[in-house]
C-alpha cells in the first residue's frame, strides 16, 4: 500500500453540501459533465481565471455547485470501475487501482505543495483545496477498494465496499 499523506482522510471525511440548491442542481444536471464549462474551470490546478459568473453568484455558491458536479463526476467513475472489475481479472483490476492511487496520491502532493504559494482567503486558495478536498475523497476510496482486494475474496468483498460508499 502506497503511503497515504497526512491530512487526505481529514480532507476526505469533511462533510458535503448536499442539501443546498447548488449542489443539487449540478449533482442531478445531466450537463455537469460535458457542458458546464464554467465549472470546468475549476478542474485544472491553479491559478484560476477568474469568471464573471464567480463574482456574480459568490465563491460560497461556486463551491457548493462544484461539490454537486464533482460527486455526479465520482459516481460516473464509481459505475465504470464497477464495470471494470467486473471485467478484468482481480489481480490486474487490483494492479490499476494501484497504479490510480499512485498517481492521485502524486497528484495530490504536487496541488497541496502548490496551494502553500497562495494566502488561505484567496479564490485560488480555496478553489484549490476544494480540488484537494476531491483528490483525498478519490484516495479514500481507492484505498478502500485495494484493501478489499487484498484482504478479502476479491470479489465479495469489494462489492460489499462498493456498496457503502452508495
Amino acid at each position: 500500500m502506497p503511503t497515504i499523506p497526512v491530512g487526505v482522510y481529514d480532507l476526505a471525511g469533511v462533510r458535503l453540501p448536499k442539501t443546498t440548491a447548488a449542489f443539487a442542481s449540478h449533482f442531478k444536471a445531466t450537463y455537469a459533465l460535458t457542458e458546464s464549462e464554467e465549472m470546468a474551470n475549476w478542474d485544472g490546478l491553479p491559478p484560476y481565471a477568474i469568471s464573471p459568473c464567480l463574482i456574480c453568484v459568490g465563491l460560497k455558491h461556486i463551491c457548493e455547485g462544484l461539490h454537486g458536479r464533482r460527486l455526479h463526476i465520482h459516481q460516473e467513475f464509481e459505475h465504470q470501475h464497477l464495470t471494470r472489475f467486473h471485467t478484468t481479472p482481480t489481480i490486474t483490476f487490483a494492479q490499476e487501482v494501484r497504479a490510480d492511487l499512485v498517481r492521485i496520491i502524486q497528484e495530490w502532493k504536487e496541488l497541496s505543495k502548490l496551494l502553500k504559494k497562495f494566502d488561505e482567503g484567496e479564490t485560488d486558495y480555496i478553489m484549490g483545496k476544494h480540488l484537494l478536498q476531491w483528490k483525498s475523497r478519490h484516495i479514500f476510496c481507492l484505498v478502500e477498494d485495494l484493501k478489499a482486494l487484498k484482504d478479502g475474496d476479491g470479489q465479495g468483498e469489494f462489492i460489499e465496499v462498493f456498496k457503502r460508499r452508495w
